[in-house]
């Protein structure tokens, strides 16, 4: 049957039946979606934050070809019957729809008073998010504050194992888990705390050190598969200037307590850190060789995009190539699903100059634990996603970008047919969303970056109602971050009584 054949009214009213009818599945075990976390340590003894590429204070990612946001959530195929796009860019793009008619039962939310922005709260960073509902934020000038029940009571703060007022933490589970430390000198050291207790005593290992030459420096990320082994993995370059970049890798097997010594490795992708965990053992990066058009205007292209996929918490890795255009000149936002003999990736891509006018994205399908990678379909978005969770294989949650003449802030959506038609949620409206995570269709966990006043003009704000920062200082300019949780379906958010 042709296209121009559907009946428009029938496909509406099956599209509408079928978004009243879903229920939808419990989020499986494996689903262990991490969030994106500050990737920048800081250094002791030195004022200067390392220059990661890796910009995750914004949600932003600076590659060596332009500034994209990667984000976390899952994706899959769908069985929904509608027409699939099969040339990216084409058509007009897609809009979002009004707020269900039928929401899931509504359940108790979060016991805490909402603190508004100028009420002095604390510049909250999240540092990690488990599938067993555990929260792990460091508040400035406070300290750890852990919840245990997906945001909806808090303990009081905690001390992190040392001063620095950036963290790379890890969490295997809501007692065990693990902070970066690298310390700068004439070689840089690299360190782990590991915590059994929730954060409330920190033990030290040293894994080793590394000399960078002259005019580079060194960055670190790292990862537990589970409570015993983990991986760090260190880089040394000059920042992207000379392309060069050289990696060595320590494990452990005992939990952090003693690591083995600091050996050449491969660089993992193209980003620092490189890799999206999308469970305790299963994670994905990029990379790609860069090509350029010959026109003496051209822009930078991806050219050849390749996918590094480890099934095992980091210790292997393979490495595919995608099927992507390779005149595209980066990717956006980035998701990655895995299901017994079956894997989908979600790429968003990042306009061209003048070439597209509508956000695409595509779903790539691998049958053999990613060794090879195919195209599933490509679709066009209403509006740029920024930060991205999964609910279902179908059912998706995002913050979209909101580029409407006179919307002054994002909007939460939610699609229940793979990233055909997406729906507005109940509830505010949210910008700069830096990272979410939903454990199922009621709870959910922002982080948030809500901007100085000098930042923004009128009286734009992070949330829908909420006041503009107030400036703790009038020689800066600097917002802040700050997480929001929700128990009812997002109808209500609260924002950390701290």
């Amino acid at each position: 049957m042709k296209d121009i054949d559907f009946d428009r009214d029938l496909e509406t009213e099956l599209r509408a039946e079928l978004h009243r009818t879903i229920v939808p599945p419990v989020a499986p075990e494996y689903l262990r979606e991490r969030v994106e976390r500050m990737s920048e340590q800081a250094s002791v003894g030195s004022s200067r934050r390392p220059s990661f590429r890796f910009l995750s204070g914004l949600g932003g990612l600076a590659l060596g070809l332009g500034s994209t946001a990667l984000v976390v959530a899952l994706v899959a195929a769908t069985f929904v019957w509608m027409s699939r796009s099969s040339g990216a860019g084409t058509g007009s793009a897609p809009t979002v729809g009004p707020v269900r008619a039928v929401d899931p039962a509504v359940t108790s939310g979060p016991t805490f008073p909402l603190r508004p922005a100028s009420a002095g709260a604390a510049d909250v960073d999240l540092l990690d998010v488990t599938a067993d509902g555990g929260i792990f934020t460091y508040a400035k000038n406070e300290g750890l504050r852990v919840s245990l029940d997906s945001g909806v009571t808090w303990s009081e703060p905690r001390q992190m194992p040392y001063e620095a007022p950036y963290y790379q933490a890890d969490f295997a589970d809501a007692s065990h888990g693990w902070a970066l430390r690298i310390t700068e000198g004439a070689a840089t050291e690299i360190g782990v705390y590991r915590t059994s207790d929730g954060g409330g005593t920190w033990n030290p290992a040293s894994v080793g050190s590394v000399t960078p030459g002259v005019g580079e420096f060194a960055n670190a990320s790292f990862h537990f598969l589970d409570t015993s082994h983990g991986q760090v993995w260190v880089s040394i370059s000059d920042g992207g200037i000379s392309g060069t970049e050289t990696c060595e890798m320590s494990m452990t097997d005992d939990g952090g307590a003693t690591w083995s010594e600091l050996t050449p490795s491969s660089c993992i992708g193209s980003f620092e850190p490189p890799t999206k965990w999308m469970s305790n053992a299963v994670g994905y990066a990029f990379s790609f060789d860069s090509t350029a058009d010959s026109a003496p205007t051209s822009e930078l292209h991806l050219g050849e995009v390749k996918t590094w996929l480890t099934l095992d918490g980091g210790r292997t890795w393979k490495i595919a190539s995608l099927p992507t255009d390779p005149s595209e000149v980066s990717l956006d936002a980035t998701t990655l699903v895995t299901v017994p003999g079956q894997m989908r990736l979600f790429v968003e891509f990042v306009p061209k100059n003048g070439g597209d006018r509508t956000q695409r994205a595509a779903v790539f399908e691998s049958t053999d634990d990613g060794t090879t990678w195919s195209l599933a379909y490509s679709l066009n978005l209403p509006d740029r996603l920024t930060a991205m969770s999964a609910v279902g294989l179908d059912h998706w949650i995002a913050q979209m970008d909101n580029s409407a003449a006179g919307a002054t802030e994002g909007r939460l959506v939610e699609t229940f047919d793979g990233g055909q038609t997406w729906n507005a949620m109940p509830g505010p409206g949210f910008s700069n969303v830096t990272a979410m995570r939903w454990w199922d269709g009621q709870r959910g966990v922002l982080r948030v970056y809500e901007p100085a006043s000098c930042q923004i003009s009128g009286s734009a704000a992070a949330r829908s109602g909420e006041p503009q920062v107030q400036q703790t200082s009038p020689d800066s300019c600097a917002g802040r971050t700050t997480v929001f949780v929700t128990n009812d379906g997002g109808r209500t958010w609260h924002q950390v009584p701290f």
